[in-house]
């Protein structure tokens, strides 16, 4: 890691930082744990999702600032809830856009200090179930990808049954409660581990 990189400095002017996520604010089910990280002296967070449910629409050019997102939810939904965002998609979507909907799993950056506290919480992470975790940047300064595996991607059409699409969602509110649960168990292993 280069010498040049001012921890103090950087943590300050990140914590300052407006967010710059489309929702512009942390997921309310991990605010206790971005806050918990952000209070610790070793690390400093820079972007999370707690997991999430999403109906989106694919511009055909793939262009990502053309994407049109049509249902977004951090919780497990109904399928009454599903089912209107779908139709609602489906009726105003572009002729050559494609319909996805996803499933995707917790995911959080965080710049540490130093090596040994990168291990420490990659350890920890890695116990909790996030598997797929690592050290993403450590040329200028160490950033940590604690993220789950959980995922799911399913392109939608008109022609997908009913019986389908409450498979599809039950599938999908599963994988999102499991990564919750994972979050849970991460949380209460690093009170653990800052306790010590």
């Amino acid at each position: 890691m280069a010498s040049s990189f001012d921890f103090e400095l950087a943590k300050k002017q990140s914590l300052l930082k407006k967010d710059k996520s489309r929702k512009q604010s942390i997921d309310a089910d991990i605010k206790d744990l971005i806050d918990f990280l952000n209070a610790q002296p070793w690390c400093f967070t820079t972007s999370s999702c707690s997991g999430r449910l999403i109906l989106l629409e694919e511009h055909y050019t793939r262009k990502k600032h053309l994407t049109r997102w049509w249902l977004v939810s951090h919780e497990p939904l109904s399928f009454e809830s599903f089912k209107k965002g779908l139709s609602q998609a489906l009726q105003n979507k572009q002729e050559n856009n494609l319909l996805w909907f996803k499933m995707e799993g917790f995911i959080l950056h965080v710049v540490v200090r130093d090596l040994t506290f990168a291990k420490r919480l990659l350890r920890i992470a890695r116990d909790a179930g996030f598997k797929h975790s690592g050290l993403i940047s450590f040329t200028n300064k160490l950033v940590l990808e604690i993220r789950d595996s959980e995922a799911l991607q399913v392109l939608i059409t008109h022609e997908l049954p009913e019986t389908f699409l409450k498979q599809l969602l039950s599938i999908a509110n599963e994988k999102l409660l499991r990564t919750k649960a994972r979050i849970e168990k991460f949380f209460k292993a690093l009170k653990q581990f800052t306790s010590l």
